[in-house]
């Protein structure tokens, strides 16, 4: 999909000492915080990401999703300036802590070409979960507490005869969590359904308040456009 409002800049890093020549900080045993890793993407590779003095926002998500074979576009109206955000994450796969960053910067991404994604401080265009044919927004600010969820992700829309469709998923529903997993974002939603072989998942979905549980397949190999 091209956004055609903006001009994408696509920047690609190489390594944390030739781009930024900063020396990482040592990280603290009684103050860091712990994200809880994903039990369904990612889970191979455990790292420590500890930055509490901070780090450039644009150099710690471009080399979080290098790890996700990822490439990312930043919007520029978003990043004028240069900005720095502190991260001190233990124990967490590479989707968890990009997943971090992004809430806790209240930016938002969407994919935008093959293995790309766009960064920006506000949605341009709805995201999309093309594997199961929903286009979502990430709950932040006050909605979770309207929703009753700790996380999760709004859907905003419903392809026909997709499996979002077959399985009676609805607009308005926030899916909170896949396979019992928390839902903390788009990266590791979409991580968790590729790694399923089968691509059979089970989703909790919170409708009108309440809690259910919907079973579905998702399809693998498809675009990112609804």
């Amino acid at each position: 999909m091209i956004i055609r409002s903006l001009a994408f800049v696509l920047i690609v890093a190489s390594s944390f000492a030739i781009v930024t020549g900063q020396v990482p900080d040592a990280p603290k045993t009684d103050t860091d915080k712990t994200a809880k890793p994903s039990t369904a993407a990612g889970t191979k590779k455990l790292r420590d990401v500890p930055f509490p003095a901070g780090v450039d926002l644009k150099f710690i998500i471009i080399e979080l999703a290098r790890e996700l074979d990822l490439n990312v576009l930043f919007d520029p109206d978003s990043f004028r300036s240069p900005r720095k955000t502190d991260i001190e994450l233990k124990n967490v796969t590479a989707a968890a802590a990009l997943d971090y960053v992004l809430l806790q910067e209240k930016l938002f991404f969407e994919e935008v070409g093959p293995k790309t994604i766009l960064v920006a401080t506000q949605v341009r265009q709805p995201g999309s979960i093309p594997q199961i044919g929903v286009g979502v927004t990430l709950l932040f600010g006050q909605l979770p507490q309207y929703y009753r969820v700790d996380s999760g992700l709004l859907i905003n829309s419903v392809r026909d005869n997709s499996p979002a469709s077959l399985a009676e998923l609805k607009v308005g529903d926030v899916i909170a969590e896949i396979d019992g997993v928390p839902v903390r974002g788009g990266i590791n939603f979409i991580r968790a359904i590729n790694d399923k072989e089968d691509g059979n998942i089970t989703l909790t979905v919170v409708r009108d308040h309440k809690r259910t549980t919907i079973s579905l397949t998702a399809q693998k190999g498809v675009g990112s456009i609804l």
